[in-house]
């Protein structure tokens, strides 16, 4: 998987609408490549402030930032 197909499929992970395959796949790469994996992080916290920005809660990014992203394959 190439950079430009992983960071298409970046809002469709955090939908968690991915097959399988695709999934095994993207994770592969993630593990693999630092520009995926971070701007898997930042879409990731963008997504997750704006939520609770919706949701009328506080966002703590320092909390956010501090833990690691896991992943099950």
């Amino acid at each position: 998987m190439t950079c430009k197909e992983a960071e298409k499929l970046i809002p469709v992970f955090l939908e968690d609408d991915l097959d399988t395959d695709d999934l095994r796949e993207f994770m592969e790469h993630i593990d693999e490549c630092g520009e995926c994996k971070e701007e898997l992080s930042i879409q990731f916290l963008v997504k997750e402030g704006l939520s609770r920005l919706e949701a009328g809660s506080v966002f703590d990014f320092k909390a956010c930032s501090s833990i690691p992203i896991r992943y099950s394959s």
